[in-house]
């Protein structure tokens, strides 16, 4: 018997792109990485649902692996499938969600996760949007961004 080891690396990005609703004007865009949290390689064990949902928030802190869920959850919406790639050495699947302009007007979203259903205890990896320099940014949603 052959035993071959794979060392799997998972890296999470999320690419944020606030547009204005009736233009389709790119006002403004963030790149966002994340940390896997213990619950993935639960649901990962145990062959659960993992990437269904995109939960956003309002928090600040420093995420650690031992959450479940946001500093301050805003709301979940369920994700679309846009590519899945399945091939060695790099395999990925990109899924996406779209805030209306009428989805939570007037709050200043900070963080973000993925998370196997709307429950705001189910998440699986967490994220504080930032700029290029490092530091907390905040995208304030208003009634004419699509996000």
């Amino acid at each position: 018997m052959i035993l071959i080891t794979i060392k799997p690396i998972i890296h999470n990005r999320f690419d944020i792109e606030v547009r204005g609703a009736k233009t389709n004007e790119l006002k403004q865009s963030a790149v966002s990485y994340n940390i896997i949290l213990d619950k993935f390689f639960y649901k990962l064990i145990y062959k659960q649902s993992k990437f269904t949902h995109i939960h956003v928030g309002t928090g600040t802190g420093t995420p650690t692996i031992e959450r479940t869920q946001l500093f301050t959850f805003l709301g979940a919406k369920s994700t679309t499938v846009v590519e899945t790639k399945k091939a060695y050495p790099l395999s990925y699947i990109k899924r996406s969600i779209v805030l209306s302009p009428a989805d939570y007007v007037g709050a200043k979203i900070t963080e973000i996760g993925l998370a196997g259903s709307t429950y705001t205890t189910d998440l699986v990896t967490h994220s504080m949007l930032k700029d290029s320099e490092g530091n907390q940014i905040a995208i304030e949603k208003t009634d004419t961004d699509v996000i």
